[in-house]
């Protein structure tokens, strides 16, 4: 049953209500929940979940992280630090750095991949069979 409430203490949530004020799925509402990114909803005597009012920043901030690339192993860390005590923002720019570096390690793969692509793109002047085809010659002869 929901408990009264003062009229200063912001409304608990349902999950539709969340969904469309974060951008986040219901689907993934409920996975966060369940890994316990947000904090867990109540039960109303109507049978309806409800979600503190916090939930909703939280599911902001995970969606934000999100678009920046962070895991949801990454986002449970940075939640655990805002919420630990004696944490400091330098372990937030820590963790915030570690990101910034797996992202420039994945755009320097990228880049390796797109120059390998780059040799092999118009190896093959084409019109020949496939037997006669350098571009896949290449492609089995690479390691």
């Amino acid at each position: 049953m929901m408990q009264h409430r003062s009229s200063s203490e912001p409304a608990p949530h349902r999950i539709g209500t969340l969904a469309r004020a974060s951008g986040i799925s219901v689907e993934s509402i409920r996975r966060y929940e369940r890994d316990g990114l947000i904090p867990a909803a109540r039960r109303g005597a109507n049978g309806y979940r409800y979600f503190p009012p916090e939930s909703l920043d939280a599911l902001r901030l995970i969606r934000h992280c999100r678009h920046l690339g962070f895991s949801l192993e990454r986002i449970r860390e940075l939640l655990r630090l805002m919420h630990q005590e004696g944490a400091a923002c330098g372990d937030i720019d820590r963790l915030v750095s570690r990101q910034r570096q797996e992202i420039e390690q994945r755009i320097a793969d990228l880049q390796a991949l797109s120059d390998a692509l780059g040799a092999l793109d118009g190896a093959c002047p084409g019109g020949g069979s496939v037997e006669e085809c350098r571009t896949l010659r290449s492609l089995f002869n690479q390691p």
